[in-house]
């Protein structure tokens, strides 16, 4: 399972001016499928966001929750297995179940959070986004047992 990531630059500019929020494309994907889309455009800062609050409550606080996207209507239901350390991905409207232990589930979040505040940094944008999105590696990583 990969966290799929697509800037364009263009539209982050465009988006800086007008004072609104910033769209790119964020997806999960896995062995070529993605959910929502390969080339889905939404508010990623906030969808990290609440996926990284996903992630730090698996284990710890529960073991069932919902990794959301702020355009339309998706979904993806998640669930923990504390003894095999697993988590199970299921997009609404698809018929999969996708499997990666919680370390690469984390991994995979903190490498997302990274990738997007390199961008930002390189484009000289959204400070407050990029020290948000460290702030929230440094928590997630706080919360490995």
């Amino acid at each position: 399972m990969k966290i799929h990531l697509d800037f364009d630059e263009e539209l982050l500019i465009k988006r800086i001016k007008q004072g609104s929020p910033l769209l790119f494309g964020i997806a999960l994907e896995n062995d070529g499928i993605f959910y929502p889309a390969k080339n889905w455009i939404d508010f990623g800062v906030v969808i990290i966001g609440w996926w990284f609050q996903v992630a730090a409550k698996l284990s710890r606080e529960q073991t069932r929750s919902q990794l959301r996207f702020m355009d339309g209507p998706y979904l993806i239901e998640v669930s923990y297995d504390g003894q095999k350390m697993t988590v199970a991905f299921e997009p609404d409207g698809l018929d999969v179940i996708w499997h990666t232990s919680i370390e690469e589930f984390r991994r995979e979040l903190i490498n997302a959070a990274n990738v997007i505040a390199n961008k930002f940094s390189q484009m000289n944008i959204d400070t407050e986004s990029q020290i948000t999105l460290k702030q929230a590696v440094i928590l997630l990583e706080s919360t490995v047992a």
